[in-house]
């Protein structure tokens, strides 16, 4: 998790990793736990504070720590948003010294968090396991979740749904809607009240995962979260090998298409830009591209190859978090 706001930049790093131990640069003298919170300046890249960080997984060899560790790390202003560990509750911090401004009361198992003005919109598993998942996330039905809405400054609540199935690591928000999957497909609240706007049942290619270890199906195993981006009057969810485009409105489905399967035990990968959506990853066993598709009607415009020798890549094998 990298963050930056304000001429400051926040990272959530473990302090014990397999690959970072021997080149660890100067973390300040408190490195007793084996994950922390780091802030530095943007500029100079001088340690300014740091908050150790407990449950996480601790130190291993690769793939330590919550699979959705990217997002439980929010930075707006001179306030930052995180869980102090895998299963604790959503903290506002002060940017300027790591001071804890204010613990979200209800927030326990917090697994994302969202800033979008003056609303910060969580989602919270009030029985978290005991050990984070470590390597991948499921699409396995994940219920009893509960998607959350409170003031961003005082974390006062504005508005709960609880008792929803709801698949961490892929909720996204408009000014109008908070999105978020169910498993069978997606889902719309209001943002100002929390009501349910629309739900519709929408199934991507599901692969179980040990037969993707056995080596039937190697790459692209479809069982990771899926992908939501919101854009316009749009919402686009690309599982692994599949897009759909979605009403933002209404749910209604617009169109579906063929999209490159994601890499190794990370979800699908999205970018939307001058109506064009750009998808990288896998065509097929030993080939990568980034494919091109129209957003208003899905069509495949071109692709453009990767021709590095390897076909998969392993970035989260990688030595930083």
């Amino acid at each position: 998790a990298y963050v930056t706001s304000a001429g400051r930049v926040f990272c959530i790093h473990s302090t014990q990793h397999g690959a970072v131990k021997p080149w660890n640069m100067s973390l300040g003298p408190d490195t007793s736990e084996p994950w922390a919170l780091l802030a530095r300046d943007a500029f100079s890249g001088v340690l300014l504070w740091q908050r150790p960080l407990k449950s996480w997984g601790g130190g291993g060899p690769k793939k330590t720590g919550p699979a959705d560790i990217g997002r439980r790390l929010v930075a707006v202003s001179e306030r930052v948003y995180v869980t102090l560990g895998h299963d604790q509750p959503l903290s506002i911090l002060d940017a300027a010294t790591g001071r804890t401004k204010v613990e979200v009361a209800d927030s326990k198992g917090t697994e994302e968090v969202i800033v979008l003005k003056d609303m910060a919109l969580l989602l919270v598993n009030p029985n978290p396991p005991a050990v984070p998942q470590i390597a991948k996330i499921t699409r396995e039905n994940r219920g009893g979740r509960r998607i959350m809405a409170v003031h961003a400054q005082t974390g006062n609540r504005i508005w709960s749904v609880d008792d929803l199935t709801a698949l961490n690591a892929c909720m996204t928000a408009t000014e109008d809607h908070v999105f978020y999957h169910f498993a069978d497909g997606m889902a719309a609240l209001d943002r100002a009240t929390g009501k349910e706007a629309w739900r519709q049942s929408v199934s991507g290619p599901v692969n179980d995962y040990e037969k993707s270890r056995s080596g039937k199906i190697f790459f692209g195993d479809a069982a990771y979260a899926p992908k939501m981006v919101a854009h316009k009057d749009r919402l686009f969810c690309s599982f692994s090998g599949t897009i759909v485009a979605l009403d933002a409105t209404t749910g209604k489905k617009l169109w579906e298409q063929k999209a490159p399967m994601s890499n190794y035990r990370t979800a699908p990968d999205m970018l939307i830009k001058d109506d064009l959506i750009w998808l990288p990853g896998l065509l097929s066993r030993g080939t990568q591209a980034c494919v091109k598709l129209d957003l208003k009607t899905g069509s495949d415009l071109t692709y453009r190859p990767n021709t590095l020798s390897k076909f998969i890549a392993h970035h989260r094998c990688s030595p930083v978090h």
